[in-house]
């Protein structure tokens, strides 16, 4: 093989590799995946809007020990965007504390409970907070989003340290209505002995669907007993 064909080929495979790497932040379907820049709500207008819920949950990444490890909370926010009147999803890792005997590291947050919905997934850089995730793999039946943070937020043990917070990670779906049977599972590890810490939280609000009116199911049910009725009239 010569030197020009073996350019050719190594250039080839180089190009193609553009098109097969996960993409920039975009609506991430179902087994895709995609790196996470970061974007404002000026560069992101569809995802200002109006909050219709809010709550804060509280995790502790090792509850079997009686000190607290990596002890924080996921506040989670449901807002109806103005740009597109659909729901968006956003959450945030705040409030850390470590008072153990090791500096601990949190490397990434998964999200249940979006199986069958649109998912255009971004961190707010223009918020507060320190980093944000810097990838993002959604399952294959499109329930799961699991976000790395590449630069792993950091929990000092000690009071003056340092006590990282995520950027808020927002959601936009074509979702217009939610519930709260979603779950975050918050994965971590010490630093000195690279022990594994892990917490699963529920009560998270995700998408659902719309439920229909009473008087809109009651005519649903009237109209199937009529044609039940008029098949048993229409038998000899």
């Amino acid at each position: 093989m010569n030197i020009n064909t073996l350019v050719r080929l190594v250039s080839a495979a180089v190009f193609s590799s553009l098109f097969t790497t996960p993409v920039l932040a975009a609506v991430v379907a179902p087994g895709a995946s995609a790196f996470l820049p970061g974007t404002s709500l000026s560069g992101t207008p569809a995802l200002n809007g109006s909050v219709v819920y809010a709550n804060s949950l509280a995790y502790d990444l090792d509850p079997s020990i009686a000190f607290f490890v990596g002890h924080g909370e996921v506040t989670n926010q449901v807002i109806r965007s103005n740009l597109a009147d659909s729901l968006v999803f956003a959450l945030q890792l705040l409030g850390p504390i470590n008072i153990t005997a090791d500096d601990v590291l949190i490397d990434s947050i998964s999200l249940n409970g979006y199986a069958g919905w649109q998912t255009d997934i971004h961190y707010r850089s223009d918020a507060a907070g320190d980093r944000g995730p810097t990838f993002v793999e959604r399952s294959a039946d499109g329930d799961n989003l699991l976000l790395t943070f590449g630069f792993p937020l950091f929990l000092g043990n000690l009071t003056l340290e340092t006590h990282e917070e995520s950027f808020p990670i927002e959601i936009l779906t074509n979702a217009d209505a939610y519930d709260t049977n979603g779950r975050a599972t918050i994965r971590g590890r010490t630093v000195a002995g690279n022990a594994p810490l892990q917490v699963s939280i529920g009560g998270l609000a995700v998408p659902t669907a719309v439920p229909l009116p009473t008087s809109f199911s009651l005519f649903l049910a009237g109209i199937g007993v009529l044609l039940g009725l008029t098949r048993n009239q229409q038998k000899p």
